[in-house]
């Protein structure tokens, strides 16, 4: 496991460090999943800590979470805890994700938009509220049943996600509702 931890206004120290690597070995050997990478960030505002964690598990399939603490240990046991709890929710069906998958299947691509809401635009000064694209890159759209697609998303903390409904093959869209739930676009044409 490739393992990146970077600071944002706080130096990360050779003990942290340790503590990190010990914790999500033992955290890997528990659930039983193997990532390809994790990347910790860790960051403060003012008194608060905040620990944003992102593990690679293969294609497809990334856990995201963070935490927040008074203490750089405190936020890390926080997030470790929380993404904790997501997995256990998830536990079986994540174990089973890949061997499930056909390796064969097709999956789309796409060129998603990077969009900067209006800053560092002087050229588009007559509108206040224009976004411009400022990045593109390619990504694929996932062949997933509804179900997957929802596990997905709540294991990756993203508020959206286009997919293929793998029962009859046409684009679908989930976000996360404004109220905590989960809302379902099956286009129909």
């Amino acid at each position: 496991m490739k393992l990146t931890i970077t600071g944002r206004h706080v130096d990360i120290s050779a003990a942290f460090h340790t503590k990190v690597e010990k914790d999500l070995i033992e955290f890997n050997t528990v659930h039983h999943i193997d990532p390809i990478e994790a990347i910790i960030t860790l960051s403060k505002e003012s008194n608060q800590f905040t620990c944003h964690l992102t593990l690679h598990l293969g294609k497809n399939m990334v856990l995201r979470c963070h935490g927040q603490g008074h203490e750089a240990y405190q936020c890390f046991d926080n997030t470790l805890s929380l993404l904790t709890t997501r997995l256990r929710r998830h536990k079986k069906r994540v174990a089973d994700y890949h061997k499930q998958r056909d390796s064969h299947e097709q999956i789309a691509d796409t060129l998603p938009y990077f969009v900067l809401n209006g800053q560092g635009t002087e050229e588009i000064e007559s509108e206040e509220h224009t976004s411009i694209i400022i990045a593109e890159q390619k990504k694929e759209i996932p062949s997933l049943t509804v179900s997957d697609a929802v596990m997905h998303l709540d294991l990756s903390n993203e508020n959206a996600m286009v997919f293929r409904n793998k029962n009859h093959g046409k684009i679908n869209f989930i976000y996360r509702r404004s109220d905590g739930n989960i809302g379902w676009i099956d286009v129909l044409n």
